[in-house]
């Protein structure tokens, strides 16, 4: 049976059954709506029974929700760059380990970068941190969270062609050997996470400004938009 329950946060229930006969039951809270609750009691109720709530313990279903603290994240994005005047397509797999803090976050991200400039494709690898603004607290609850961030990762990228000079840019060329490259990224951007099955796993999704500066062999600056999705896990 269901009782409607008035009260922020109870857990055990003591029924008074009748006029002269106490009754002592346990019920599990099934809904919470501001300060009212929807109980399911094992034990035998009827209309007009007084209902007395006790203090939370650890078997309350509520009682075992902490805040977030910590989340690693995956994600997959693309970008098209402007490159010396050649389009540079780019696919990043990142993974983020972030540190949540009431508005608040920040962590270390890293991964591996797929590129096709000119025809000659190329692979890299990035490192660096991130700092991220909530719009919403990040905590129990929170279905739609909306945040700012900015991140700065120190990237190096090989292939099979020869880096040249191109106007104020750089582009791949197809001389032999490899080419190496390497500086500081700079990006700043908009993430939306959405906890659309669970309250520990959110859908991500991120749209960004991105400006690569190159500082060997040649200094350059790669500038454009890149987005990205993924799926964040939070504990």
């Amino acid at each position: 049976m269901q009782t409607l329950l008035k009260n922020s946060s109870p857990v055990l229930l003591m029924i008074l059954i009748g006029s002269s006969m106490a009754l002592a039951t346990t019920g599990t809270i099934t809904k919470v709506s501001g300060k009212r609750a929807i109980v399911q009691f094992e034990g035998p109720v009827k209309t007009g029974d007084t209902v007395t709530a006790g203090e939370a313990t650890a078997s309350d279903p509520l009682a075992t929700l902490t805040d977030r603290k910590n989340s690693l994240a995956y994600s997959v994005g693309f970008s098209s760059l402007s490159v010396g005047g050649t389009t540079s397509s780019s696919i990043p797999i990142y993974a983020q380990y972030n540190f949540i803090k009431t508005g608040w976050e920040w962590g270390i991200i890293g991964g591996l970068n797929i590129a096709n400039t000119a025809g000659t494709s190329g692979t890299g690898i990035a490192l660096g941190g991130i700092a991220q603004y909530d719009f919403k607290p990040n905590k129990p609850g929170t279905v739609l969270m909306p945040a700012a961030y900015g991140k700065l990762l120190y990237a190096t990228t090989s292939n099979g062609g020869s880096l040249v000079t191109s106007g104020s840019g750089a582009s791949v060329g197809t001389g032999g050997g490899t080419a190496s490259t390497s500086g500081f990224l700079i990006s700043f951007g908009g993430l939306v996470d959405y906890f659309l099955f669970s309250d520990r796993i959110a859908l991500t999704a991120n749209l960004e400004y991105l400006t690569l500066n190159l500082s060997q062999p040649t200094s350059t600056t790669i500038s454009g938009l890149a987005g990205g999705t993924g799926f964040r896990v939070i504990f």
